[in-house]
């Protein structure tokens, strides 16, 4: 998982942002987490303590984050569960789609 700087989010013609996924990717990573869009510190420990113990727990990645989003959707206070997101090995297909 990475701190809740906008590491996901991508701009057409800025490809510095790209750079953590494609490291992450390279490095053999099958699963990352992180935010599309800049949230609170207050809300990011919340919700990626949640995540963290789930995963801890052995949940797979998909599961853990869907489960955290739904307990800020009940619990009614955190929005910012709508801007973390999951990428899966799909980086690495884009990443060598890329060099070719």
């Amino acid at each position: 998982m990475l701190n809740p700087a906008p590491i996901l989010h991508v701009e057409d013609n800025e490809d510095d942002q790209f750079f953590l996924k494609r490291a992450f990717a390279a490095a053999g990573a099958g699963n990352v987490i992180g935010t599309l869009t800049p949230i609170g510190d207050a809300d990011a420990r919340e919700l990626f303590l949640s995540i963290h113990r789930q995963l801890a727990a052995g949940i797979p990645p998909a599961q853990a984050l869907r489960q955290t989003q739904l307990e800020a959707i009940n619990s009614g206070r955190l929005p910012a569960w709508q801007s973390i997101a999951l990428l899966t090995r799909c980086i690495q297909s884009r990443h060598a789609n890329r060099r070719a």
